[in-house]
């Protein structure tokens, strides 16, 4: 049961294997019909703020702010609307299939070699 918990828990990082490019303030970039589902915003401030759903509508860029934690389960951040003129640059998460490949045969690796291990400790190979 353990190992299948800790298998369940690494499948769900899979999710992390993501590489980030900064992409210009255009709305060709951040369209209504290509909205960028998640936007790393640093501000002319120095502040960084997660935008979800990012389009580019006049002069702002528009989105969701991130989910946050209830008593009641997990709520959708608030709508964002920050003036183009207040953005120091965008940085957009695309998934990375190499690096995601590369954690499954990991994971598959260590499995097999936890299994190997525990069937030699059980005498699976006909050793005395």
């Amino acid at each position: 049961m353990k190992r299948l918990t800790a298998l369940l828990l690494t499948a769900t990082l899979l999710n992390a294997c993501m590489s980030w490019h900064v992409e210009p303030p255009d709305p060709t970039h951040f369209s209504a019909a290509h909205p960028a589902p998640r936007a790393r915003v640093t501000l002319t401030s120095g502040k960084r703020v997660t935008v979800h759903e990012a389009v580019i509508v006049g002069d702002s860029l528009l989105g969701t702010g991130e989910e946050y934690a209830t008593t009641e389960g997990w709520m959708p951040g608030r709508h964002i609307a920050i003036p183009l003129g207040d953005v120091r640059e965008i940085t957009v998460g695309h998934g990375d299939p190499g690096k995601s490949l590369l954690l499954l045969m990991g994971i598959a690796a260590g499995t097999v070699l936890v299994l190997f291990v525990d069937c030699a400790a059980q005498g699976c190979f006909g050793g005395d």
